[in-house]
């Protein structure tokens, strides 16, 4: 899972430096497109102009605190003239002295509100300061009101804005319209690859907040232990997931997978058996099988001399390899009909049927839902994500449509990495993707190396440093941790998610003190990390600041209901204020939520106890 939003690099400040030349004293001899003729340049040898050379010569030398210098002193003799408070917010932002910046900007547009570039410049600082709702109306007027110089910057920090607000699907129209403009552009298939991947982790997240026990949830689990190379957990849920949906395509064609790759023959012959009473016509599961049988057959011979006998290979094929006769297809519903041709692996045919199905009715919940699957399982992904998108606007929250959705934009963040690697393998934006995809891995040391290779290829790197720090972390190195991630803070001191791992890590080293003011800062940047709330609420709690913490705890209770732990932690908050009526409250809430949990397990183990006496 990504949580950065992807800072500025060299080629964003090429563009701030290119701003700050319009800005400077040329621009008013030249005429700035939207500058108004009242202001002319200041007559030759005065005050004024003096003062616009040293900032002018300031500005070539890097001298941004001169240059800001004599900016105020001209706005003292001219402090109606926008375009010099426009240009000392460059260089105050060049400074990164946002707040300082921000006010400027704001009093430049006061006096001239069609300076695009105080507008795209004000949505950045607005951004950098983590006030990115206030950041998108700047940086669309930018665009409004100059698009050629304005619309490929903006829409970097729009897409940026959005991101960081968990607006995924407008963060991802940004960046694609951005590759438009920059075709090839390295940063901007980084941000588009990130943006789906957060959309992709977030659909995941909604699901098990819905429900943890479901079986979208179980196969989302079980494909990510298989991933880990954990093959028995992976089918202890893909068997969890078969259980709930008995149904459903695919799970036993990865447990079937799994005990083939483990050698355990028998068992990958029952679970690809019981994948065909589901797809009687899938030929690859078909071949699979066959081929497996074969090596039961070479394992356990039987002797041909012995009458009535058969091969294992022969034993039962045909009641799995008799398709559906043609008769019979032409009698089926377009829906089902679709259905079957996409259970066959024919999905062009599967998704030609589905489409007229739906021309039919609209309406039709399960041929939108195997139009989208075929689509997937066709790599049409964006095809898929259109599918989902107006099926899951229909359905609410329809768990298996989440699923879907999730894995498609999973796998259109992988081909816009593919895309990244083919373009230039040695970028450090590469070795960035490589070191996040390692540590979603659990391979820490090679997180680590590739990490490390991207902060030397750009040692400006905005977000480097706390993946770093990160890693070290998991890996419970805390000491280090805090040293990467402090290192972080130093140039990004606003930014929520390093402020809340730094308060973690204290908080594991049972310094509550040290973490608090960590934690502050982390849910003032960003409300949303309930991880950050509920870790300063403990925290608040252990200084027995019981009032702070209530209303932090609340925050979580109120974003995540069926938390049972909210509720445990809110029920010793009341007690400790002595409010024992709101603690038994939370405190029977959390043993209803605990005993749901349990009974669902039960039930789970029932399911299995029956079809285990069935078979």
């Amino acid at each position: 899972m990504w949580y950065f939003v992807s800072m500025p690099g060299s080629m964003f400040y090429c563009l701030q430096r290119a701003l700050l030349t319009l800005f400077l004293p040329l621009l008013l001899v030249l005429g700035f497109p939207e500058a108004p003729a009242s202001y002319p340049w200041p007559q030759e040898g005065s005050q004024l102009e003096h003062y616009l050379l040293v900032a002018q010569e300031a500005e070539k030398a890097k001298d941004y605190a001169r240059s800001a210098e004599a900016y105020l002193n001209i706005l003292k003799i001219r402090p109606d003239w926008a375009l010099i408070h426009q240009s000392l917010g460059v260089v105050y932002h060049l400074q990164s002295r946002y707040p300082e910046a921000i006010a400027v900007f704001e009093k430049a547009l006061s006096l001239d509100p069609r300076l695009w570039g105080s507008r795209l410049f004000l949505g950045m600082d607005y951004y950098r300061t983590n006030q990115f709702s206030k950041a998108v109306p700047e940086l669309k007027k930018a665009i409004e009101l100059n698009p050629p110089l304005a619309e490929a910057e903006a829409r970097h920090w729009l897409g940026s804005s959005y991101l960081a607000m968990d607006r995924f699907e407008e963060a991802i129209e940004q960046w694609r319209r951005l590759i438009e403009l920059r075709p090839g552009d390295l940063e901007v298939l980084y941000n588009l690859a990130q943006a789906y991947n957060r959309f992709s982790s977030s659909l995941f997240e909604a699901m098990g907040k819905i429900d943890l026990h479901s079986a979208e949830a179980h196969r989302l689990q079980a494909e990510w232990f298989e991933s880990q190379d954990r093959p028995g957990i992976a089918v202890e849920e893909y068997t969890k997931a078969a259980e709930l949906r008995p149904d459903w395509e695919g799970i036993h064609n990865a447990i079937g997978s799994i005990y083939a790759r483990q050698g355990e023959i028998e068992k990958a012959v029952e679970a690809f058996e019981n994948e065909l009473k589901i797809v009687p016509n899938d030929e690859v599961v078909q071949k699979q099988l066959v081929a497996l049988k074969e090596k039961l057959n070479e394992s356990h011979p039987v002797k041909k001399s012995e009458p009535g006998t058969t091969t294992l290979s022969q034993e039962s094929t045909p009641a799995f390899f008799s398709g559906a006769g043609s008769s019979r297809k032409t009698e089926m519903p377009l829906s089902s009909l679709g259905i079957e041709e996409f259970r066959a692996r024919k999905f062009k045919e599967a998704i030609e049927v589905l489409q007229r199905a739906l021309d039919s009715n609209p309406n039709d919940r399960k041929a939108s839902l195997y139009l989208a699957r075929s689509y997937f399982a066709s790599e049409q992904y964006d095809q898929a994500v259109q599918t989902l998108h107006r099926l899951n606007k229909a359905a609410g929250q329809d768990l298996e449509v989440l699923y879907w959705l999730g894995k498609s934009y999973q796998e259109l963040a992988a081909s816009t990495l593919q895309k990244m690697i083919d373009i230039n393998p040695s970028s450090y934006r590469v070795h960035q993707i490589s070191g996040k995809l390692f540590e979603e891995k659990t391979q820490f040391l090679k997180a680590l190396e590739s990490y490390q290779t991207a902060l030397k290829l750009s040692p400006d790197l905005a977000g480097i440093r706390s993946d770093i720090g990160n890693v070290y972390r998991k890996m419970e190195n805390l000491d280090e941790a805090l040293i990467w991630l402090k290192e972080e803070l130093k140039i990004n001191p606003y930014h929520a998610l390093t402020n809340y791992r730094v308060g973690d890590i204290y908080m594991t080293k049972a310094s509550p003190e040290l973490a608090v003011p960590y934690l502050e800062q982390a849910v003032q940047a960003n409300p949303g990390l309930l991880e950050a709330q509920r870790e300063l609420g403990k925290a608040l709690m252990d200084q027995r600041q019981y009032e702070k913490a209530l209303v932090r705890l609340r925050i979580v209770a109120q974003a995540e209901p069926q938390d049972e732990g909210i509720h445990y932690l809110l029920a010793g908050a009341y007690r400790k204020l002595g409010n024992l009526e709101e603690a038994k409250v939370e405190l029977k809430r959390f043993n209803e939520l605990n005993q749901e949990r349990l009974e669902r397990d039960r039930q789970r183990v029932s399911r299995k106890i029956l079809r285990d006496q069935s078979q």
